[in-house]
């Protein structure tokens, strides 16, 4: 289990969850962006709960490791989940030039090019 740490408080949650997490608030901060998550957390009483923050840009958020006598909470899909919008946050997307774009590429003049 770990314990996210962040400005609206700490939440015990899986440590999958968790790395999930901080891997996706990672990404988004290299971007300069902000997402607001949910994930579930074991709250003080020992039930499970959700938490929604923002992570990302200029936002701390930290991750502790805990060693709990409590079973390791496990939500496949919310870290499936956070881990897929890392990988697409991550990616940049591009596409080939068209024959247009390629053909006004061809047309720019030689001094245009010399001057850059």
């Amino acid at each position: 289990m770990k314990l996210i740490t962040s400005r609206v408080g700490s939440f015990l949650t899986g440590n999958e969850i968790a790395d999930a997490v901080m891997r996706y608030g990672l990404a988004l901060a290299r971007k300069q962006q902000l997402d607001l998550i949910e994930i579930p957390f074991v709250s003080t009483d020992g039930s499970v709960r959700r938490a929604q923050f923002l992570i990302g840009w200029q936002l701390e958020t930290a991750a502790i490791s805990r060693v709990e006598q409590s079973d390791e909470l496990v939500e496949a899909d919310t870290a499936q989940l956070l881990n897929a919008k890392a990988d697409r946050v991550g990616v940049i997307t591009a596409r080939p030039f068209s024959a247009e774009e390629l053909a006004d590429l061809a047309t720019v003049p030689v001094d245009f090019v010399e001057s850059c």
